[in-house]
């Protein structure tokens, strides 16, 4: 369990609130969170106990754990519920949902909980410590079964909790672990049913919230038509000016709730008013992209503004593309004009997360407005959904799926660590948001198609550095031939952005601190590593960078170990259960993400094949040395390495073929591989998608390389 997980006791009067009506009614409730929890967490455990009546014992009768904190709106009304009268209570609030319902509660009664090491009288919540914690933990392990109130909360909540929560819970109920995984899965169909059905439930409440954001966004458009964006002035527009009727601060904060635009700088706008980087100076200031000076940036930024408008009236994709804003500004300016064309989800993160938690098929080619056209799309196809507005539907993706899972929480804080380990005297932190970084490398004035091939190359090498000597080596080039190169990229990125310039001790101009960091090696050679930033925005928009050679050691080292394997747990003539199975945490390899290869299921997919070649069962082979069994490898078919475009496993029964040496290599590295390749995916396709792996041939050709 992670550590910063704090478990609670959270008393109440069941006179006062009627708990077991509440959780069949809402499955999830709000839980007045009291001055003495400000310091609870997302996934903290909480213990419900029931204080004594005239007759009967105070007890804990319910365990469960907190999805949110802090919460200052209540959104889900439980009035009814609450029989001391009262209609809400004073906030704050926290989001809680109960997992499990004891059915040994004589050993929970207030009397076992101060022998077990309870000190104080339960008048409010108590963080569980100790001998009471241990006492806790032991009553868990003896509790029988998990009442999971007789299917009011589905487990399908589970989804909604960080993934330490998921798994003490499924430590705790390990007997039903291949139910969990499956129902832990968002896709089936039953629980985005379950998921409209609830929200449809509560629709009243979203739209009074709806109806409120939809007054400040007409007020906003009628302010703001063709004529009087062209006749702005500079002080009506930026931002920084410490007043709140400019347009970019009406866009960005007072229209927040209809798409959040913050953590991204200013520049975003093209013009704003404020501090640079390290200069302190406060003046207005632009982004060379927009113009070569003040008043030519203005007066472009508002035509771009225009073009935009006119770009997304008429729907005219191209347009909208080519257009200088970024995601961000882009995206908030259509979906506040068009709200009935565009949704307000800007972040192409959120975006995939929502594509997978509804089943849309991940498509590379897809750029952040193809994105939201298939989920818009996604929504007019559903007959429950269709009719609501663009804002509720958001309302509804966030409210049941909520916003992506910290999956890669690990590989993220390894990486923060290695970076906070760099030596501070060769690092520069420039004043390039992510968002900033992404927009430069989608603008081909400024980060050439060369650049970007070499940035990858430092991309794809250990902890993203590597030195000048060491590409030389592999290009048989001088090293100091990438110096130039550079040194015009950072020129480029410093011009589009109004960089202040970054100056080395001796007061010289150094242009690859823009791009890099650096060091000494123990080799006394000196090596550039990417912007952390940077690397973040790579990241996002070419995901298959982190795909790498980790991944195929992962696959050579299960299959080098299956090759010595005596297979006593081979189960003869194993049959796939077609059940979705959920995705295990990436583990960090030099530098890179690997997905978890489990042994057992690569043999019970070989004993399905009966150790025969799937391309030709009668294709040669040979008896392994430490088994009776015919001499085939387990092959993903699709790789393995793609698990960031699915939301379930590869790793399943039904996505590993079995095949002799010859078929195997051919696929990795033979001519013929498409026709071996397409063979295995006709034969496959239906038993893939049972699993949740929905994909086209195209695609999985794409993965291979071979077209």
């Amino acid at each position: 369990m992670n550590n910063d997980i704090k478990e609670w006791i959270l008393p109440f009067d069941s006179e006062d609130y009627d708990i077991y009506g509440a959780l069949k009614g809402l499955k999830i409730i709000d839980w007045k969170q009291q001055t003495r929890q400000k310091n609870t967490n997302v996934g903290d455990i909480v213990y419900i106990y029931k204080k004594a009546t005239a007759t009967e014992e105070g007890a804990i009768i319910f365990k469960g754990a907190v999805l949110k904190t802090g919460k200052m709106d209540n959104f889900i009304d439980d009035s009814k519920f609450r029989l001391d009268g009262k209609t809400e209570l004073h906030p704050p609030y926290m989001e809680i949902a109960m997992f499990r319902q004891y059915d040994i509660i004589d050993k929970l009664t207030y009397s076992k909980l101060k022998e077990a090491g309870l000190v104080s009288n339960l008048m409010g919540a108590e963080t569980v410590k100790g001998s009471l914690l241990n006492y806790l933990h032991e009553c868990d392990e003896e509790q029988k079964s998990i009442d999971r109130f007789d299917g009011y909360i589905p487990d399908t909540c589970l989804v909604n909790f960080p993934m330490e929560v998921r798994e003490v819970w499924m430590r705790a109920d390990n007997e039903q672990k291949a139910l969990d995984e499956e129902q832990l899965l968002i896709e089936g169909s039953g629980y985005i049913d379950n998921c409209i059905d609830v929200f449809l439930d509560n629709l009243s409440i979203y739209k009074k919230k709806d109806k409120e954001l939809e007054k400040l966004r007409l007020q906003f458009v009628k302010d703001y038509n063709i004529k009087t964006i062209m006749n702005m002035k500079l002080e009506e527009y930026v931002v920084g000016l410490q007043r709140k009727d400019t347009f970019c601060y009406r866009l960005e904060t007072e229209l927040k709730e209809l798409g959040d635009m913050h953590g991204s700088t200013a520049t975003k706008f093209g013009v704003y008013y404020g501090k640079k980087g390290a200069n302190s100076e406060i003046k207005y200031r632009f982004t060379n992209k927009f113009g070569k000076n003040l008043e030519e940036a203005f007066d472009k930024v508002k035509e771009e503004i225009v073009l935009l408008y006119i770009a997304g009236e008429k729907s005219d994709y191209n347009a909208i593309i080519n257009s200088k804003f970024g995601d961000l500004v882009r995206g908030k300016i259509l979906s506040v004009f068009f709200p009935e064309k565009y949704i307000a989800i800007f972040s192409e993160e959120h975006l995939d997360h929502f594509m997978n938690c509804l089943s849309i098929p991940a498509n590379p080619n897809y750029d952040i407005i193809d994105k939201q056209n298939a989920i818009v799309e996604w929504k007019l196809s559903n007959k429950k959904l269709a009719p609501l507005s663009n804002s509720l539907f958001g309302a509804f993706l966030y409210s049941s799926f909520g916003r992506p899972l910290e999956a890669e929480t690990d590989i993220k804080k390894v990486q923060k660590e290695r970076d906070k380990a760099y030596p501070r005297k060769y690092v520069t932190k420039v004043d390039i948001s992510k968002e900033d970084w992404k927009d430069l490398l989608r603008d081909p004035s400024v980060f050439k198609k060369k650049d970007i091939e070499l940035l990858k190359r430092f991309y794809c090498s250990d902890n993203h550095a590597t030195t000048c000597y060491d590409l030389s080596l592999q290009d048989g080039v001088n090293p100091t031939s990438y110096i130039t190169p550079i040194v015009a990229l950072a020129q480029r990125v410093s011009d589009a952005m109004n960089l202040e310039p970054i100056l080395d001790d001796e007061g010289k101009r150094v242009w690859w601190r823009i791009i890099f960091w650096g060091k000494y090696r123990e080799d006394a050679r000196f090596e550039w590593k990417l912007q952390p930033k940077l690397a973040d925005a790579m990241s996002e928009i070419y995901p298959y960078l982190d795909i790498g050679e980790a991944n195929d050691l992962e696959d050579q080292a299960l299959i080098e170990e299956l090759r010595h394997a005596s297979l006593r747990d081979s189960k003869e003539g194993f049959e796939y259960n077609g059940k979705k199975k959920m995705k295990g945490t990436p583990v960090y390899t030099s530098g890179q993400k690997i997905y978890p290869r489990d042994r057992q299921v690569a043999i019970n997919a070989l004993s399905h094949a009966g150790y025969l070649c799937e391309i030709d069962r009668n294709h040669p082979s040979f008896i392994r040395k430490n088994s009776d069994k015919n001499y085939t490898e387990p092959h993903h078919l699709v790789p393995i390495a793609f698990s960031e475009e699915f939301s379930v496993s590869l790793d399943v029964e039904e996505n590993i073929v079995s095949l002799c040496s010859n078929c195997h290599n051919e696929i990795h590295y033979g001519r013929d591989a498409v026709t071996l390749i397409e063979k295995l995916y006709y034969e496959r396709q239906e038993l893939l998608k049972k699993v949740g792996i929905n994909i086209t041939l195209e695609r999985l050709l794409e993965m291979y390389n071979v077209i």
